[in-house]
């Protein structure tokens, strides 16, 4: 082989080796080509993701701003019926201080009403009683009448003063209804409280010695018995209306240890034989 073709064969070696370098360079400098479909498949999924996070980002670090109120709740709560005021309604109860009540008055109707006699029958003791006596029969004298009250908004009433009695029942001490003892009064005590005097009248009674009341029994035997109370609130009807009020239970507590209301005591006596009542 001649020196020449040596030469050019080494030549084409090295120039193999170069090109072979500098295709290796460009490779790894060069960034390789996406493929579409998996390009827009990633693109897609990154922006679902970054939508369902964005919210919860958003609401969790967003600042508070001073300038807006919470809105007030739709839902008010009503006031106690102890504080609460209602002008129609001005005085408070007493014996139950979360009703109220006012000024009002009450219409009584007269007794005599349901025992009118017929017109046939006045005339006819018209004409018996005027031959007789010269005067007409006597008829019925209590009319009806309006007594004032207080009218509470839990539908009770309260008169202030009944028409058998010779003192109010029931009155103004500042703004609050009070019960009345039935006991005189005067300038600087107009009403004293009933629940204080019921209590103080079954206690003296209570604590009194005597045993003034005797009553036989069937067996002979003696009972000796004195006056007591049950001091309780009680509800009363009157006239068609309702109302409560402290009253005293009458009783009679005997020398057995017992107390007895009227009816017991009238049973425990009946039961003796007839012939030995007296």
């Amino acid at each position: 082989m001649s020196i020449r073709k040596c030469k050019r064969k080494l030549a084409l070696c090295i120039a193999s080796l170069f090109w072979a370098a500098c295709d290796n360079d460009s490779s790894s400098s060069v960034a390789p080509v996406p493929d579409p479909e998996t390009n827009a498949s990633n693109e897609v999924s990154s922006s679902s993701e970054s939508q369902t996070e964005t919210p919860s980002s958003s609401s969790e670090e967003q600042p508070a701003n001073p300038d807006i109120q919470e809105p007030a709740s739709s839902s008010s709560e009503e006031p106690s019926s102890s504080s609460y005021f209602n002008p129609d309604y001005p005085y408070t109860l007493g014996l139950h201080p979360s009703v109220h009540c006012k000024d009002s008055t009450f219409y009584v109707p007269s007794p005599c009403q349901s025992y009118r006699p017929s017109l046939k029958t006045v005339v006819s003791e018209l004409a018996d009683n005027e031959a007789l006596y010269g005067v007409p029969p006597q008829t019925c004298a209590i009319p009806a009448r309006e007594d004032s009250i207080f009218k509470c908004d839990n539908g009770m009433v309260y008169f202030k003063k009944m028409a058998a009695a010779s003192t109010k029942s029931f009155d103004l001490v500042g703004d609050t209804i009070e019960q009345c003892a039935p006991t005189v009064r005067d300038a600087n005590n107009p009403c004293p409280p009933a629940k204080e005097y019921f209590i103080k009248q079954a206690e003296e009674a209570e604590a009194s010695t005597e045993y003034p009341h005797k009553y036989k029994l069937a067996d002979k035997t003696i009972l000796n018995c004195k006056d007591a109370y049950e001091t309780k609130l009680d509800t009363v009807k009157a006239y068609g209306a309702m109302y409560d009020n402290w009253t005293n239970e009458f009783k009679l507590k005997c020398d057995d240890g017992n107390k007895y209301t009227i009816d017991e005591m009238f049973d425990l006596t009946s039961k003796q034989n007839p012939a030995e009542q007296n």
